[in-house]
């Protein structure tokens, strides 16, 4: 190579590196301005979320048969999540009273709006058996608590 076409393939080299260098710089520049901006953050959450929503809560039958789902409803009142089916955590506990087996279920939204949650339970034993479930969303949680009022015999075969 002659030292004319030596400095011509540098100075090409040197362009396209130098290029390529400055357009990464500028993608970094720009993404970190552009998370750096006040609410830019989606996972940030805003004043209206902490709000609290009023859940209750209301189960399918006081007695089941064998094979027969118990069904634990959660109604929210004004629900605040953006998205219910990711934002919502619902889960239930069931503990036999005989056995002492206890079985840990999560619930799923059943409505868009995040409105209706559900947690079915199918026992497999028949035992007296107590629940509680939980509702959490961000920093709220609702949470009903095994009480006597929170029993359902279940009676095997009829």
């Amino acid at each position: 190579m002659t030292g004319r076409c030596l400095e011509k393939r540098c100075k090409q080299v040197f362009t396209a590196s130098f290029c390529s260098l400055a357009r990464f710089v500028f993608l970094i520049a720009l993404l970190f301005v552009g998370c750096s901006r006040k609410g830019s953050n989606p996972a940030s959450s805003d004043k209206s979320d902490l709000r609290q929503e009023q859940v209750t809560v209301s189960r399918s039958a006081a007695t089941i048969d064998c094979y027969d789902f118990f069904q634990l409803t959660l109604q929210v009142d004004q629900p605040v999540a953006k998205n219910p089916f990711r934002d919502v955590n619902v889960s239930a506990r069931f503990s036999s009273a005989e056995r002492g087996e206890q079985f840990l279920l999560d619930g799923f939204c059943d409505d868009p709006n995040g409105t209706t949650f559900r947690v079915r339970f199918m026992p497999s034993n028949p035992d007296d058996y107590t629940y509680s479930v939980t509702y959490r969303r961000d920093h709220f949680e609702y949470a009903l608590l095994p009480e006597r009022d929170h029993r359902f015999p279940f009676d095997g075969l009829e």
